[in-house]
């Protein structure tokens, strides 16, 4: 990660993902999001950018967070023709925060994994209130560098 501002992808501004994706932007973070749902208007109205799908949300940030509440959900936004992976390029990473099976996100990680990005797909369990990343090993673990451009940021 460099030291310019990151780019900033949200997928998933539900009752969880909202307040996080909101903190960002007011930390001054560009913001791109995707819902399968309207936009909760407080979302406009930070200035964060609504992209037309996952593939571009994951086209324009460096950092992709995703929100969402099942498996089947997180591997729709991963893998469907127009889903992160398939805009995902080198350096971008994934961050995923949703409680869904351990089993499948090391299957996903491996997915992601496999398409040559720097530091892809990394799971983390997170604090809404303080945005705080307090654990990180399913898959593969939060490298240093990873781990404290993620830590930056929240």
């Amino acid at each position: 990660m460099t030291s310019k501002l990151l780019h900033i992808g949200f997928i998933g501004l539900g009752i969880m993902g909202l307040p996080m994706a909101l903190r960002l932007r007011a930390g001054g973070y560009e913001l791109f999001f995707h819902t399968r749902s309207e936009p909760k208007p407080e979302v406009i109205a930070a200035g964060a950018v609504r992209c037309a799908s996952a593939k571009e949300v994951a086209e324009r940030a460096d950092i992709v967070f995703v929100m969402v509440p099942d498996t089947p959900d997180v591997a729709k936004v991963l893998f469907a023709t127009d889903g992160v992976a398939a805009g995902l390029s080198k350096g971008k990473t994934v961050v995923d925060m949703s409680s869904i099976s351990p089993i499948d996100t090391k299957d996903f990680a491996r997915r992601i994994d496999a398409l040559g990005c720097d530091r892809p797909y990394r799971a983390a369990m997170t604090r809404t209130d303080a945005m705080a990343i307090i654990a990180a090993e399913v898959g593969t673990a939060i490298d240093g560098d990873c781990y404290e451009a993620l830590r930056a940021i929240v």
